[in-house]
């Protein structure tokens, strides 16, 4: 473990720099906690019972980052606010969702899926409703346009939407690294694209948990 630890952590500092080693450190240590474990056959490649904290500890993780972008250099998380703003809708949608999420990570079976999904769904629901902006009317495509363009209609489509895509992702997660590998990805790309520090701390984050 040590050996890897240490090639992990090599790795990550060639191609994250300091902050992806304080990354790979951060995870080896929520990975140890003694709660909220796999059991070590379900995916098939464990000798060991295995953390179901990736989602708490990627999130963590980019709010540290976050936070000390801020404290080492606030001019730029300052210009990063005042381009692209924020609205607190979102942050509360992501806050509800994660909660949810978290709620079955740290204790199996504590809300059913189907409760699960009812939340989500009401979560995205009272979003759109609070901030109609984010509600696309338009796809190119008709028949589709023409329901989104109906007020009530185009905003239970649009949930129905976010919450499908909520649960494929989750579907696709697991142990094989594939959603972290998208993300990684993903937010490389916005990052080269915006520059801003929200989208390097996300990529760092996912970089160093892949």
């Amino acid at each position: 473990m040590n050996a890897k630890l240490l090639i992990m952590a090599l790795l990550a500092l060639l191609l994250l720099g300091v902050n992806g080693v304080l990354a790979i450190l951060w995870f080896q240590w929520m990975a140890g906690w003694r709660f909220a474990l796999d059991d070590a056959h379900k995916h098939g490649i464990h000798h060991s019972e295995s953390s179901r904290l990736g989602g708490l500890a990627v999130f963590s993780a980019v709010l540290i980052l976050m936070l000390w972008g801020g404290v080492t250099d606030l001019s730029r998380y300052v210009s990063d606010v005042e381009r692209s703003g924020s609205h607190p809708y979102g942050f509360l949608a992501i806050a509800l969702c994660a909660f949810v999420g978290l709620s079955e990570d740290v204790r199996r079976d504590f809300l059913t899926p189907r409760t699960r999904l009812g939340l989500k769904f009401l979560v995205f629901v009272v979003i759109l409703f609070l901030w109609p902006e984010i509600q696309p009317t338009s796809l190119g495509f008709e028949p589709l346009d023409s329901m989104l363009q109906t007020p009530m209609l185009g905003l239970i489509l649009a949930a129905v939407f976010l919450v499908g895509f909520l649960n494929a992702f989750n579907m696709a997660d697991g142990a094989n690294g594939l959603m972290p590998g998208v993300m990684t990805c993903a937010m490389l790309i916005f990052y080269l694209q915006s520059d801003r520090m929200v989208d390097e701390a996300l990529f760092t984050a996912f970089a160093a948990f892949l």
